[in-house]
């Protein structure tokens, strides 16, 4: 795992905004920081690679690329998106202690997007 952290630290990004604990993703000791997110989908961006990368990210019904994850009490959101006026984003959100159900509050939060 230290070898994903030096890679990270490399491109930019500080070491105290992520932490791998495991290969699952599943570890409450994973972490990563929503501007971690934003950084390493910049970086992507750059990459050869990336429009494959980007056609990997499922379309939304409000028209963004975005993947979502869950956890107990987190629900984090990250993606890309090109506003009504042609602006692009990159974009982070993670919703810590979420006790809600549904997508009412993720829905607000991305409507200030559009």
């Amino acid at each position: 795992m230290a070898y994903l952290k030096e890679f990270w630290k490399a491109k930019g990004i500080n070491s105290n905004m992520i932490n791998f604990a495991d290969g699952s993703g599943l570890s409450p000791q994973n972490y990563v920081s929503a501007k971690a997110e934003v950084q390493a989908l910049l970086y992507a961006k750059k990459q050869a690679w990336f429009d494959s990368y980007y056609d990997g990210f499922p379309n939304q019904d409000n028209g963004m690329k975005m993947k979502s994850g869950t956890m107990r009490d987190t629900k984090s959101y990250a993606g890309y998106h090109t506003s009504r006026d042609g602006k692009k984003y990159v974009y982070s959100i993670i919703i810590n202690n979420y006790q809600g159900s549904g997508s009412t509050e993720l829905q607000k939060i991305l409507n200030i997007l559009k």
